[in-house]
């Protein structure tokens, strides 16, 4: 299992940050979607610099708040 660290937005829109433990990223992100989490960044903690890491533009996401 992998370490990943992540930041999403949860149903009443405030950031949260941690990290999960899973197979790959895809499960990470699958994990943190059904605890309420949007998954805005989430990165491999376990690979060097440079490794896998996915980001979202969520600035259309404000009119929200």
């Amino acid at each position: 299992m992998a370490k990943f660290k992540y930041t999403a937005i949860n149903t009443g829109g405030k950031e949260r940050k941690g990290s999960i433990q899973a197979l790959d990223i895809n499960m990470a992100t699958s994990a943190l979607r059904e605890q309420g989490l949007f998954v805005v960044k989430i990165h491999n903690e376990d690979e060097a610099q440079g490794g896998l890491s996915q980001e979202f533009d969520l600035s259309s996401l404000n009119k929200y708040r």
